[in-house]
């Protein structure tokens, strides 16, 4: 009988350090930012169908605009910044100096800014 009240108790004493671990350890946060931030991870996004067509026509704004760039600018704008390559790493790539590419992008950043910023006033 002593050896099973020794193990109630032990156990017993176990249980009540680790429920005193678990509240020494608990995360502070405010609960309405945690229920934001679990339902951003777990809930799917739902968009609306306004929400869906401005995306696919900004989506095709930026095809067409795109499409006017020179394929070297096209396609050192797209590893640049679609990809994430530097521009040193771009250069090295095709043989070229990394001020060459620098420009090209540059040049290429400012006509599709003033093509889609010209595209929005037609909205």
């Amino acid at each position: 009988m002593a050896t099973k009240n020794s193990r109630d108790s032990s156990q017993l004493r176990t249980e009540e350090s680790y429920i005193r671990y678990l509240k020494r350890h608990k995360a502070n946060y405010q609960s309405s930012i945690y229920d934001e931030e679990v339902q951003q991870y777990v809930c799917p996004v739902c968009l609306t169908l306004d929400e869906i067509c401005i995306a696919r026509d900004e989506a095709e704004q930026l095809h067409i605009a795109l499409a006017t760039l020179s394929c070297k600018q096209r396609r050192r704008v797209y590893l640049h910044h679609a990809l994430g390559y530097s521009q040193a790493e771009i250069a090295k790539a095709e043989g070229v100096d990394r001020s060459a590419v620098s420009l090209s992008i540059k040049k290429g950043m400012r006509k599709l800014k003033f093509l889609l910023q010209g595209a929005k006033h037609l909205l």
